[in-house]
């Protein structure tokens, strides 16, 4: 019995060590229900062929009404869940990843940061909102878009300066030239 306890105990141990407990691959528990209702939401049927090396980018969206999704999963996961979420290969998951650390700190060096990680990630594209007028950006537009205009999923106000924009627009600009292979 007392065997069966230390290796239940160590097999729990272990997945959340090793990090295979996962926002990205959602479970049964309530924050799992809500990641994978996102999932399934997020598919939009709208992708972009990359014409060098046939590279199909399918974009996924984000919509306003999410945001009562958002809040629950903001109560649900940890800190460390929610930075998980911003590495996950589904774009949107990475946003909500993005938009749950950003309304949890103040910090906003830290989310500058937070944002050029995903514009120096692996280049991905999403939807702006679920309309029938449908637009893709880069996922680092989408995140910096959040950032500098109103809407319903950043609660934390920030203020950045006009260089801060610059540099900011400019890092954008840079990897989707890249990433389209375009000569500067």
């Amino acid at each position: 019995m007392i065997k069966i306890c230390l290796l239940l105990i160590l097999t729990v141990t272990q997945l959340d060590l090793l990090g295979q407990v996962s926002p990205c691959d959602p479970d049964s528990t309530k924050a799992g229900i809500l990641i994978n209702k996102l999932i399934n939401e997020s598919t939009t049927g709208v992708s972009i062929r990359k014409k060098d090396d046939s590279v199909i980018l399918k974009a996924t969206r984000l919509c306003e009404h999410h945001y009562l999704v958002l809040d629950s999963l903001d109560k649900e996961l940890k800190d460390d869940q929610v930075e998980k979420l911003k590495t996950c290969d589904n774009g949107t998951l990475t946003a909500v990843g993005f938009i749950l650390s950003t309304n949890r700190t103040k910090d906003k060096q830290a989310i500058i940061k937070k944002l050029n990680e995903i514009i120096y990630s692996r280049y991905r594209i999403i939807t702006n909102g679920c309309s029938d007028a449908i637009q893709t950006l880069s996922l680092g537009q989408y995140c910096y878009n959040l950032l500098t205009r109103q809407n319903s999923f950043i609660k934390t106000q920030v203020k950045l300066t006009r260089k801060e924009k610059k540099e900011i627009e400019d890092r954008i600009i840079k990897t989707e030239k890249d990433f389209f292979g375009i000569k500067w």
